[in-house]
Parts: C-alpha cells; structure tokens; sequence
C-alpha cells in the first residue's frame, strides 16, 4: 500500500528509546591467551560485562564469576572477579595433576543464574598433560563414549521468515536440524503436505539450516521429512498466525536490502508501521508505511557487522525483527614491530593503531599475548562451533569467520537469531541471588563466638592478623550481645589467609569458645547440557579434531616441558622436614616437631630450652637473660603463633606446654639482631611457632588462634618474564623456551587510538604470533594477528 521514509525525528527516538529501555540483556565478552594448554601453566584472561544495546562497559553488577569446569561438570576452579572496580583481568592455574582433555570457562553474573542459566558463557578449552602421557587413552575414551550414543533423537526447529496464508504470496522461513548432541546435521530431505505430495525439497548446510520456500495453503498441514543414517525424522511445520505483522527480506545487494511488510487477515489493511535499521544505541534508516508495502533501504551508510530491522505497530509495540549483516569492518588494526627478524633474547618493540573505517582513531581495552606460532593453530574450536549467541559475540565470530560461509549461509542463520521478545526493566535482583552480587562478605570477615552451650557471648575481643600479605596488617573487633564481629578484610590479595584469636576484656584467651564464620559461597549450579554440547558434539569430527590437537600439540610445544631439567653439582643434604616458606629469618634457630613430638609432657619447653641462649630467668623463659627495667618488671621474649604476636604477658612455658605437639610444624628462635623485624616488641627475642592446622574454625583450641581461608576478589597475577636489558640477566646459562612470551590484559589505545608493548625473545629459533583482541568503545570486538620470526642463538 503506502510507504513514506519521512517519519519526524522525535517520533523516531521516542520509539527507539522506549525499545532501548526495554532491552535489558548483558553480554559478557571473555578473551583468553589461546585455547590450547600444558598442565601446570596459567590460563591468561580478561572478561567485560557489556550493554547489549551499545556493547559498551557495563556496571550495573558488583560480582562477576569465573569458573573453569571439566567435562563432568566438576569445578577445577572458581574465581569472584571485581567488575564495578574494573578488575577482571586474571588467571587460572592448571594443576600438574589435570589430565588431558576439553574443559569449558564459563563466565556469569548473578543475574545470568537467575534468568536463564543456559545463556551463560561458555568458553572450550582443551588441556594436554605430557607428564601422564594421556593423549591418546583420552582420544580412546572419548571413542567408545561416542560408540555406545547410537540412538537418533534429532532437535528440529522452523523459524518463519514471512508465513503467511494470503493467496500469491511466498511463505519462507529456516528449518534447523542437528542430532540429540546439538551437533548440526548435513541432510536432504522433502516438505510434503497432508497427500504426501513433495512441495519442495531441501539440503542443510554445515550449520544444519535450509531454507524453505513455498506457497502456503492455510487448510493444509506441512511435514518436513529427511532420512539420516537408516532412521526417518518429521517435523510439522506450524500453522499461520492470522493476527501476525510480519517483516522479511527478500534481496541483499552490495548497496540496498528490500523489506516487505506483511499484514495477515485479522489485521486491519490501513495498519500504520514504522520500520528501523539500528546497530546498538544508533538508528541507520526509518520509515512509516501503511497496510503491505515492500521497500528499498540505502545501506551505505550502515555499518559493518549485525544490524537489526525492527518492525513497530502504531501502539509502538515491536512486532517483528529480522537481522541483517553487512559485510564491512568497523575496526582496522595494525600491528607493527621495529623489525622483521628477532635473534633470542632480544627485546622487540610492538607499535598498535586502532582506527575506524574512516580513519578515525578509536579508544579500546586490548589483550595482547605473542606466543610461538604453533600454539595458535587450534582456531578450529571457536571456528567449528555453533555461532555464539548475542549480537556483540556474534559480530566478533562472523567478522574472524565468515569467510567461512556464503552470504546465503550467513542469512540462514541470522534468521534464527530473534530477540524480539520486550522484557520489563529489571526490577532488581532476588532475595536468594542478592547475596552473589554482594561483597560484604567479601571485603569483610564476619562471624560469630558461642560458648560450649552454643549461647552467644558478647564483648569478646577478636583480632585479627593478615598472614601472607607480605606487611602486617591487623584489625580487632568487639562481639556484640549477639557475638556478632565483622573485621575488615584487606583487598589486592589473592588467596589471602588471617589468623584470628579470641580474648575476653582483660586479653585472656576463652578455651571453650567457638566460632563460626559467615564466608562467602560460590553459586553452584549444573552447566546445561546443551550450552557444552553446541561445543563438542560426539561425532567423528571431534574425535579427529581431538586427535589432531594431540598431534600438532607434541610439535607446537616442542617436547618443552615448563621447566627444563637442570643438573646441579652440589653435596647432598638431608631433606627438611618443616616448610621453609614460613621461616621469618635465614640465622635463626629452629627446632622441628621430631625434637618435641614424642616426648611426652613438657617436651616442647624441654626442646626450646635446647637452643643456645635460651635460658630460665625468674620463673619463665628467657633469651639471652632476662631484661629488668627500672620497676621491676621482666621483658619476656615475643610469641608470634602463625604470624600473630600474642599479649606479652608472661606465662610463656606454660603456654607452650599446653600445646599439642602434634599440630606444630615447628619453632623458631630469634635472637638479637635476628628479631629486629619486630622492633621494640622483640627486644627480648622472638619465640615464633607455626602450626599444621588450616582454616578449621569450629573449635579454637589450645591459645583460642585459627587460620581462616578467606575468598576475596580475585587479583590477576603477574605475568612474569626476564628483562633482558640486565646484562647479568642475559649472559644467564639457563635456557630459555618459553612458548607465551608476553600476556597483557590490561591495555588501553591512547585518544589517538595507539599504544606500544616491550618484551624479549625467548632462545629457541622459531616464529611468534602476535594477536590483539579486546573490545573498542563502541562495543566493537578486535582481533587481528601477526608474526614475527627469531632466528635465535645471539646473547
């Protein structure tokens, strides 16, 4: 009937603003190092919560969680990441134990847990242990797995373009089919009516959709039907909706896309609608019609990527949507480097520019990572799954892969994609999910402390001591009535430890208090099964992708282990039998728990007054003599129990005396000089004990001290490498094989859209790939990829 592209301005954005108020979805967008891994190394990575309608940086969430999980679902290992103070960058440490094979990162906020944990990401990584030599049990496993999955349970969808029962117009939509593992499946088949007569006959293509073209009898019934390894499968294809508006498309040139506007019988024939082309936050194209029209869009001005046509009813409410992809880039990146060829250990200047298709400098947060060139072979994960969901994800996958695909393919496929549903503003999270997106329990200790009866005691003191920050913190706490304490937990530490102890007022320790803690839990919830299986499906494409990953790993590592063997000349010493990492001083004097373990009562102030210079003086221990001041009294040394100083007020060999033997891992004595990192506090020497016990913190014990395991935001480690520029450093005789050379995940293009990266060569002579992701402001993904060649063997 009628169209018009002239619908005024205000109109427009009102009804595009109340569509962006409507979409509250988040996208979560996490790039790792590779995809490809040894056990015993760190998986480098760095996840952004992003608007689904801009891609822009989102906010909105406290907490976002990082999980790494095997194929039994069983977590290897969790991680709480910071996303409001922008700290998302991290690493997972593989255990030298993992045995081979695929694992999956998933990545969540509370919110994804709430509404549907099935769009969660999910990210595949697969892991070769060459210590246990696994590879091929692996690959024999994952065989007889798929041997015993002989049954046919195909998943069919159909997703109507344009179905319509008016006379002389086409219906068309995509049928989708892929096996009982969401595995996409290549297939002929026919669409026949209610007499068996075939309408048209179809094959899918490698995303296992085909689409399907014909003239719709609304008094017949369709059957989609194919054949698929001896079985038969029928899908009946769904009725019209008399009351629906429909948008399709039904040509795509280089310059223009024609749109028709369909109305079915129920609909009045002067229906006004208005029709948008939008990208994210921006509006390309709009245009107001009245009852059926076709129409014409201009999309030179569009840009690259996804676009969405949206349909609106005069009510504004969105009533169709059909995607588009343009096959343009949004970003151009260079890479440049100062050279073409490297020699080992040489340093390596990477300049990088980001800029738009015009020219004009964008602004990103980028991860680097150059690594031998071998290790990024294993594109074929990411390459041959099914196309992420989410506009942001699926921009980035089309623009590495769509070479891959004919336009026609991509189209198929951009037909099954619909959002079209308008969800109420969030109106916060639930009561049971609050506590995820909380970080009370994350940035402070909170407990309480009851007595043998389990009545709560108020007005104890709770101190606390952080025990491996590497400077002393401390913070105490008073119970209230409830014994209730809450105590500050110190931040920028992962893997944090405190040690607590209990005191009454007059800082004596309550023998029969208990304390419980209210830490922190991670989610737990079971990953859908069909989220893993769009990943790895059980067919033989995987087991041969499985089997080429193990060959190609052997040559892409080089037979390297992560730490060469060295041989050293040197005498042999009895091994220790305590944990050196605890000790506070190289000088000083230390007595292992075989000296006291088995001697009975008092063995442990008997094995102390075996050191030299530790002596009785006035009834108690004394180092190097007691120290009298002026009034008379006697400076006792310090005791220091895993890190906290206690109350100095004497009693020491009582207190150590009524130890268990059995929980010290052993003592050590400081004496003069060897305590002067406790200042005036270790005059009289130091008197450290250091116990076996972990985070057990149901009863307090002998001393009323506990170490507590805390989660706390997840802090990424450093990422270490030799620096070169120290001569000593590059005359070392140690080889250097490293295979990631450089990982960073926390840089930024200036306002011109530059930024530049400094690292060394390792020694062996081989090819580096340098690849750049990350994602620019205005919620585009990058990814672009070069290599630079060393030639090694220079110092």
């Amino acid at each position: 009937m009628a169209q018009s592209p002239g619908p005024t301005t205000d109109s427009v954005a009102a009804l595009f603003t109340k569509y962006i108020q409507s979409n509250t979805d988040k996208s979560i967008v996490l790039l790792t190092d590779r995809n490809i891994y040894m056990a015993g190394e760190k998986i480098w990575f760095r996840a952004n919560v992003v608007n689904a309608n801009n891609g822009r940086l989102d906010l909105t969430f406290r907490n976002l969680f990082a999980d790494l999980v095997n194929e039994r679902d069983s977590v290897i290992d969790q991680l709480v990441l910071d996303n409001i103070g922008l700290r998302t960058d991290g690493a997972f440490r593989l255990p030298e134990s993992i045995p081979t094979g695929f694992y999956w990162i998933r990545c969540y906020t509370a919110r994804q847990l709430g509404n549907d944990s099935s769009g969660i990401f999910l990210y595949p990584v697969y892991i070769v242990n060459k210590q246990l030599r696994d590879e091929s049990q692996y690959a024999r496993q994952f065989e007889r797995k798929m041997a015993g999955n002989k049954g046919f349970n195909p998943s069919i969808h159909f997703f109507p373009e344009r179905l319509t029962g008016i006379p002389g117009i086409i219906s068309t939509g995509v049928i989708e089919i892929r096996d009982a593992f969401q595995n996409p499946l290549l297939v002929n088949g026919a669409l026949m009516d209610s007499k068996d007569s075939i309408i048209t006959g179809f094959t899918t293509n490698g995303l296992g959709l085909a689409r399907l073209t014909y003239v719709n009898n609304p008094l017949e019934k369709y059957t989609a039907i194919f054949y698929w390894n001896g079985h038969v499968a029928k899908y009946q294809l769904p009725g019209v909706d008399k009351t629906s508006i429909q948008l399709s498309v039904t040509n795509q040139t280089a310059n223009t896309i024609k749109a028709f506007v369909t109305l079915e019988d129920s609909v009045a024939a002067d229906t006004h609608t208005t029709i948008m082309a939008v990208k994210r936050n921006n509006v390309y194209f709009a245009a107001v019609g009245a009852g059926e029209y076709g129409i014409t869009i201009p999309t030179d001005n569009f840009p690259g990527g996804v676009v969405r046509l949206l349909l609106f009813k005069e009510n504004k409410t969105l009533v169709s949507e059909r995607k588009i992809y343009i096959p343009k880039q949004n970003v151009v990146a260079e890479i440049k480097t100062d050279k073409n060829k490297y020699t080992g250990r040489e340093k390596v200047l990477v300049h990088i520019k980001l800029t738009g298709p015009e020219g004009n400098p964008l602004t990103a947060a980028l991860n680097v990572a150059v690594q031998s060139e071998g290790l990024e072979q294993f594109q074929g994960i990411e390459a041959s799954t099914v196309p992420p969901p989410g506009e942001i994800l699926l921009d980035g996958w089309l623009s590495r892969y769509s070479a891959n695909y004919s336009a026609e393919d991509i189209d198929r496929l951009l037909v099954t994609r619909k959002s079209i549903s308008q969800r109420p503003a969030d109106s916060g999270l639930s009561v049971k999910l609050r506590e995820f997106d909380d970080n009370i329990k994350l940035q402070n200790l909170i407990g309480n402390i009851t007595d043998r009866k389990g009545k709560a005691m108020g007005d104890r003191i709770v101190s606390a001591m952080a025990k491996n920050t590497g400077a002393i913190f401390m913070d105490v706490d008073t119970t209230d009535k409830d014994g209730i304490f809450s105590l500050a937990i110190p931040q920028g530490f992962d893997s944090l430890q405190l040690s607590l102890q209990v005191t009454n007022k007059r800082q004596e320790p309550n023998l029969t208090d208990s304390i419980t803690i209210d830490r922190f839990r991670y989610p737990i919830f079971s990953t859908p099964i069909s989220s893993k299986q769009q990943f790895l499906a059980n067919n033989s494409n995987t087991l041969a992708l499985i089997r080429k990953y193990n060959t190609t790993a052997t040559a892409a590592f080089n037979d390297k282990e992560l730490l060469k063997p060295v041989t050293v000349n040197a005498k042999l010493k009895k091994p220790l039998n305590y944990d050196p990492s605890k000790r506070l001083n190289s000088m000083s004097q230390i007595i292992t728990s075989d000296k006291f373990r088995y001697g009975g009562v008092n063995a442990i102030g008997w094995a102390l007054l075996t050191v030299p210079g530790v002596t009785l003086a006035y009834g108690d221990v004394s180092i190097f003599g007691a120290h009298v001041d002026l009034s008379g009294h006697v400076t006792r040394p310090l005791l220091v129990v895993d890190g906290y100083a206690l109350p100095n007020n004497g009693g020491i060999l009582e207190y150590l005396n009524s130890l268990n033997p059995s929980d010290i891992d052993f003592i050590e004595v400081l004496r003069g000089a060897e305590a002067a990192i406790y200042g005036v506090r270790g005059s009289a020497g130091v008197i450290s004990i250091n116990t076996r016990h972990g985070p057990d913190m149901t009863n307090l014990g002998p001393g009323n001290l506990r170490v507590v395991d805390l989660v706390t935001y997840h802090v990424c480690p450093k990422f270490e490498m030799p620096d070169y520029s120290d001569k000593k450093t590059k005359d070392s005789p140690f080889p250097d094989s490293r295979t990631t050379i450089y990982w960073n995940g926390n840089i930024t293009t200036g306002a011109n859209g530059e930024t530049d990266i400094i690292f060394y060569t390792a020694d062996d002579a081989e090819n580096y790939a340098v690849t750049v992701t990350g994602l620019t402001e205005n919620g585009d993904l990058v990814y672009k990829r070069v290599t630079i060649a060393n030639t090694g063997k220079s110092r």
